[in-house]
């Protein structure tokens, strides 16, 4: 529902003033908003209801029924379904009953909507990623819309993601090493370390991350560094993207080429600049920052410069080659840009529960 029908289905509803409903609505089907009725209350209205049936039952036989639902509010086949309940259960059989199904044949079993739940609370993975798991370890079968029912009523899902409206066109490279991305992050702060920038390059076709490392600055230096590594253990890319920062393309509009772009040009390789104030346009770099301080900087506590670097390695480590990709039809980084790997091993966040997991899948096999 777009915000302009929403504003009417509002004032339609109340009005200018909360809680006031106006009389006048579209629909024929309009009824007002139910409170909710304690089901002790509930109970006496039925208790009561069956009394008064009988105080009429025994004056007037053949009006009784018609008194007591137009006095009520309820219909002869309900007074007879009270009536049955209370000769068979007493008291206990007037309380309300859910009209929800025990079962259903497309219900998600027990077992795994807790093995959902424990790499929920485990990984913080969404609906579509938890479904590829489950599928690709022999967990069972689930669609992502069963994962997020599943979520949803336990009251552990996650908002949508949307694009943001400024996104540009999305864009893919055939082959790897066609296009590398290149950027900064920074200033990281963490405690007792002080300013710390990220520096990394990845590749476009797969995503695979060819260099990263952190730094306790963002100079040229540093940026032609990491370069060099990336180039010595992966080969030199046919294009290589960056935005305008100084370690990059230096400061002043007269400037002429950089160490950094003299650099690329012994390597042969094309320097490709992003426009001013669209970061947009080397958005993989981008979303590779963010999944890096959810996946890392949210979760390991850095207390020096040296741990920092040890487990961005690590992390790097599982994201190219355990950590499946939605972009890549939830294939690693590495099966892409090194097919070579073969499957990719058990994530570091499930390697922990997954007995557990296997345990479940195991338990529900004995008792069927």
């Amino acid at each position: 529902m777009d915000s302009k029908k929403k504003q009417l289905w509002r004032a339609r509803r109340q009005g200018a003033v909360p809680d006031f409903v106006l009389l006048t609505v579209e629909s024929a089907r309009w009824r007002p908003e139910s409170r909710g009725v304690p089901w002790v209350e509930e109970v006496r209205r039925r208790a009561r209801c069956l009394r008064r049936y009988e105080e009429h039952r025994s004056a007037a036989p053949e009006r009784a029924v018609g008194r007591v639902c137009r006095e009520f509010g309820i219909s002869a086949r309900t007074l007879w379904r009270w009536r049955q309940r209370y000769r068979e259960e007493g008291m206990c059989g007037l309380i309300p009953r859910s009209r929800q199904p025990e079962a259903s044949a497309g219900q998600t079993p027990a077992w795994l909507e807790e093995a959902i739940l424990t790499i929920r609370l485990r990984c913080g993975w969404g609906a579509q990623r938890i479904a590829q798991e489950l599928k690709h370890w022999g967990l069972g079968p689930v669609t992502h819309n069963a994962v997020w029912g599943v979520l949803r009523r336990r009251g552990k899902r996650m908002p949508l993601v949307r694009r943001s409206p400024k996104s540009g066109f999305r864009y893919q490279r055939e082959t790897p090493n066609d296009l590398w991305h290149m950027d900064v992050k920074g200033p990281l702060h963490f405690p007792g370390v002080g300013a710390v920038y990220g520096l990394a390059i990845l590749d476009d076709r797969s995503r695979f991350c060819v260099g990263a490392t952190l730094a306790p600055n963002r100079r040229m230096d540093t940026a032609i560094s990491v370069l060099d590594g990336a180039v010595d253990s992966w080969g030199a890319p046919r294009q290589l993207m960056s935005d305008n920062g100084s370690e990059f393309v230096g400061i002043g509009a007269n400037a002429g080429p950089t160490r950094f772009l003299r650099r690329l040009e012994d390597l042969g390789v094309e320097h490709l600049r992003i426009k001013l104030r669209t970061p947009e346009t080397n958005g993989k770099i981008e979303r590779f920052w963010l999944t890096l301080e959810q996946e890392l900087l949210m979760r390991v506590g850095i207390y020096s410069l040296a741990q920092g670097r040890e487990a961005l390695v690590r992390w790097v480590t599982e994201y190219n080659f355990n950590r499946r990709h939605s972009a890549l039809d939830y294939r690693t980084p590495a099966q892409l840009y090194c097919p070579e790997v073969g499957e990719p091993g058990v994530p570091s966040d499930l390697e922990a529960v997954m007995p557990y997991l296997l345990s479940l899948k195991e338990a529900h096999k004995d008792t069927h």
